[in-house]
């Protein structure tokens, strides 16, 4: 029987380099392109994109909402409904984008229950549009004028 034979591997660590110094005796500051973005900056960046998003989103589902009959809840805005199924949604799907997009008909919504309230007198997703494009004036408070969205006078 042949001894088995065994070999010994040293592993050495590389020389170290000696530091390199400035001939002034200080060190210009550079920015390390390997860092990213400051945290301000992101969150500015993601704030500028949320907004975008959102506002979109919001007009996008208006305009969707005036050719388009959408189911909703009596009393309550469709873009409420809409924009909390939508952000339900998005926190299930732990998707950032989809969540920025359910801001804009969410806040929509918002915003007309703090206009309007909540009222089963009111159809689901419609506005009422008795007033649309006119302003109370004290002069022609006792007078009746015809105002149509969208009309104007000739000069």
């Amino acid at each position: 029987m042949a001894a088995a034979r065994t070999a010994q591997i040293i592993v050495a660590q590389p020389a170290r380099k000696p530091a390199r110094r400035s001939g002034g005796g200080f060190r210009r500051r550079t920015r390390r392109s390997s860092g990213g973005a400051s945290p301000a900056r992101a969150r500015e960046r993601a704030t500028t994109q949320t907004m975008t998003l959102g506002g979109i989103s919001a007009l996008a589902f208006g305009l969707i909402q005036r050719k388009v009959k959408l189911p909703g809840i009596p009393g309550v805005p469709n873009s409420l409904t809409y924009g909390a199924g939508t952000a339900a949604v998005a926190v299930i799907a732990k998707s950032d984008k989809l969540l920025k997009i359910a801001t804009g008909p969410l806040f929509a919504g918002l915003h007309n229950i703090g206009l309007r309230g909540l009222g089963a007198d009111t159809v689901a997703g419609e506005w009422d549009d008795t007033t649309a494009g006119e302003w109370d004036n004290e002069q022609t408070a006792g007078e009746e004028e015809e105002v149509t969205a969208g009309e104007f006078d000739d000069l």
